[in-house]
C-alpha cells in the first residue's frame, strides 16, 4: 500500500491518494450492500439488513476477483501527472505516443500497478490464464470517460440478460468494471450514491456522472451498518496526499 501510496503525486489536487481511498471505500462499500462480501462482524452494531433480494446469486464473484477488484480501486489513477487524456495526445508527449493516443492515462496507471505486483506481489500473477490480470486491466482501463457510452451500452445489454445468460468470467468481470466505475464517480455526483442491492440501481450513479460537483458535502457511510451518517462535514477544498 505504501508503495502505491508513492506513486501518486502530491501536488496533483484531484488525482492523488487521498481520491483512491475514497474510490476502494466506495468498491467496498458497494460489494457490501450488494452482499457479494458479508459484513464486517462488531459485537455493538447491528447487521446490515437490506431489503431487495440481490439480482447477483451468492458468491458470484471469487475471492481473487475481489481483491482485484480493490486492488485495481486503490491504482487506478497511480502516476496520473495531473492533465487529461486529451492534453497528452494534444501535446504530443511520450505517454500519448507510446500508449498511439487511446485511454493514454489509464493504460499507464495499468502498468504502475502491473510493474508494482511483479515486484511486491509476484504470486498474484501467476495463475495460468492471467485471471487476476485481467480484473485488473478491465477494471481500470473502464474508467475511461471517452469510452463511458459505449461501457454503458455493454451494460444495459448486460443488465437485460443477466437473469437469463449463463455466468462466465466475461460477465463477472463486466460487473466488476461497473463496480469500478460506479466508485470512481461516488464522490463527484451530487448527492451520496444509492445503495446498490441490483444492477438496476447502480445505473442512476453511473448516468449522473455528468452532473459533477467536487464541493458536495462530505458523507460517509459505516462498513458495519452500511448506513450513511447524518453529520455532513464542510465543502471539499483542494487536497494532497500531505493532508
Amino acid at each position: 500500500m505504501l508503495t502505491v501510496k508513492s506513486c501518486y503525486q502530491p501536488s496533483n489536487h484531484y488525482h492523488n491518494f487521498r481520491h483512491a481511498i475514497d474510490v476502494l471505500q466506495a468498491t467496498f462499500q458497494i460489494l457490501l450492500l450488494s452482499q457479494i462480501i458479508p459484513p464486517l462482524p462488531h459485537p455493538s452494531v447491528r447487521p446490515i439488513v437490506v431489503p431487495i433480494t440481490p439480482i447477483l446469486p451468492n458468491n458470484y464473484l471469487t475471492p481473487l476477483e475481489i481483491l482485484a477488484l480493490c486492488i485495481a480501486a486503490v491504482g487506478h489513477d497511480a502516476a496520473h501527472p495531473g492533465v487529461t487524456n486529451a492534453f497528452l495526445a494534444a501535446s504530443g508527449s511520450s505517454l500519448a505516443t507510446i500508449f498511439n493516443d487511446r485511454s493514454v492515462l489509464e493504460n499507464l496507471h495499468c502498468l504502475t500497478i502491473g510493474r508494482i505486483i511483479d515486484e511486491r506481489w509476484p504470486q498474484l500473477y501467476a495463475d495460468e490464464d492471467a485471471r487476476f490480470r485481467k480484473v485488473i486491466l478491465e477494471c481500470i482501463l473502464s474508467t475511461d470517460m471517452a469510452l463511458h457510452f459505449d461501457f454503458m451500452a455493454r451494460f444495459e445489454a448486460l443488465r437485460k440478460s443477466i437473469a437469463t445468460d449463463p455466468v462466465d468470467e466475461k460477465q463477472r468481470r463486466l460487473i466488476c468494471c461497473c463496480i469500478m466505475k460506479s466508485s470512481d464517480i461516488s464522490n463527484l455526483v451530487s448527492s451520496p450514491p444509492p445503495i446498490p442491492h441490483n444492477l438496476t440501481n447502480l445505473i442512476p450513479l453511473l448516468k449522473d456522472c455528468s452532473h459533477a460537483n467536487p464541493s458536495r458535502p462530505v458523507r460517509w457511510m459505516s462498513p458495519q451498518t452500511g448506513h450513511w451518517s447524518s453529520k455532513k462535514k464542510s465543502p471539499r477544498k483542494k487536497i494532497s496526499c500531505n493532508t
